[in-house]
């Protein structure tokens, strides 16, 4: 059984949290989907101010339920200072790019 986007990204979360892993060092992460593995890649240290890696993955899930995009389908995610990058493979198996910005817009 596939998790959803809210759950996934929790687990996600969890996990990288418990190995050390923070927003700011985070650049990628790449999901492989014929191993179920997921590369993380990191380097770039952003700002302070960089949003909580629990504040980005909160608005990843919320994005790809808003957008229809299905945890398995996704390929990418590049973290950017301003933006989050997701790409994914739509169902009839073309690639799709979108780019979000890093804060939801006030209402």
């Amino acid at each position: 059984m596939e998790l959803n986007a809210e759950d996934f990204f929790k687990a996600l979360y969890e996990d990288m949290t418990q190995r050390g892993t923070t927003s700011r060092e985070l650049v990628g992460l790449e999901f492989d989907p014929e191993s179920g593995e997921i590369s993380v890649f990191g380097g770039v240290v952003h700002a302070t101010s960089y949003p909580a890696l629990k504040t980005l993955f909160e608005r990843i899930a919320r994005v790809c339920v808003a957008d229809g995009i299905a945890v398995h389908r996704l390929r990418r995610i590049t973290f950017f200072e301003e933006q989050i990058t997701l790409e994914w493979v739509c169902c009839t198996g073309e690639s799709q790019l979108k780019m979000y910005p890093i804060e939801e817009s006030p209402h």
